[in-house]
């Protein structure tokens, strides 16, 4: 079970690159065109399909929380692979249909925020002996390396801040 924990922390990474890395910023209009709160609303709708593909694809996924976070309950059973398949076949999908995903000023900073803290919490990784690859700008990342065999102790992941500050479980 720690496994797919640690597995989680690469693939919802990879997933807010698929959702935010990868985008324009007014979703194939000039950003000088749409507000701030356009480009927002644009967003959320943008996540809405986003979260209704990924439960037709079979995963318990939440529509998008008014602070834009999508959640996903990860079971036992939990398969990052089929997470990152689905992942990537609602992106192609909802792409095609309402065009690349818009990004707001502030979901570019909280990109930003983001891939500093995994480069901090990587750095700690590497620090204590783990394979955890510092993320290309812009690309989201990994926390840790898909090649390692290595399972990372919880207690090693939580310490090096790879919770957030919902602890390892997601829950505060």
């Amino acid at each position: 079970m720690l496994k797919n924990r640690a597995t989680l922390l690469v693939a919802l990474p990879l997933l807010v690159v698929a959702f935010t890395g990868c985008s324009s910023e007014g979703g194939g209009t000039s950003p000088t065109t749409k507000s701030e709160s356009q480009l927002a609303a644009d967003a959320k709708t943008w996540d809405v399909a986003i979260a209704q593909c990924m439960r037709a694809e079979g995963l318990d996924f939440a529509d998008p929380s008014d602070s834009g976070g999508n959640a996903v309950d990860v079971g036992d059973d939990f398969d990052p692979d089929a997470f990152q398949a689905a992942a990537e076949k609602c992106q192609d999908e909802v792409t095609e249909e309402l065009g690349e995903r818009p990004v707001t000023a502030a979901g570019k900073k909280a990109q930003e925020d983001f891939e500093e803290q995994l480069r901090e919490t990587n750095e700690c990784l590497r620090d204590k002996g783990y394979d955890a690859p510092d993320p290309e700008e812009g690309d989201g990342g990994a926390m840790i390396s898909e090649a390692s065999d290595d399972e990372i102790p919880e207690s090693v992941l939580e310490a090096c801040g790879a919770f957030g500050d919902s602890g390892p479980t997601g829950q505060e």
